[in-house]
């Protein structure tokens, strides 16, 4: 099969959530720290990752991600419970994974540059061909929802 048969044959799907839309680390990085934890975007996003790592695990119990973020980027253990207040309060005014990834923005020009079909996959609450309009992400290609 040459590349182009494999390309047309084959159909790439992604998920919405930590793959094309991230947490908007510009917005959250500030909440953590104005409690004493880390201040970059970049530290923001490895704690991010840890948290929901360990909040839900491949095996065992899922935990409170709101709760883990806090002692993962840093807070001071007398800090954590205003900073869990404050962190569940602005992630309470919209949803806060709508940052796009650039990384996987150049993916899937690269994909669909070769003919890959993509297919966007989400679990969320209906409003993710809005938030990817929003973010301008997944803009091309012959079909939209």
């Amino acid at each position: 099969m040459s590349s182009a048969e494999f390309a047309s044959s084959t159909a790439l799907l992604v998920d919405v959530g930590g793959v094309l839309l991230l947490p908007n680390a510009a917005l959250l990085t500030p909440v953590v720290a104005r409690h004493g934890g880390v201040d970059t975007e970049e530290e923001f996003l490895r704690a991010h990752y840890a948290a929901h790592n360990a909040a839900f695990p491949a095996r065992g119990e899922l935990r409170d991600y709101y709760e883990l973020l806090p002692r993962f980027a840093g807070v001071p253990a007398e800090r954590l419970p205003a900073a869990v207040e404050d962190y569940r309060a602005v992630s309470r005014t919209r949803n806060m994974w709508h940052a796009p990834d650039p990384a996987s923005r150049a993916a899937l020009a690269e994909f669909t540059g070769e003919g890959v079909r993509v297919a966007i996959v989400s679990q969320a609450d209906g409003r993710i061909a809005q938030m990817l309009r929003e973010a301008a992400m997944c803009q091309e290609g012959e079909a939209w929802v």
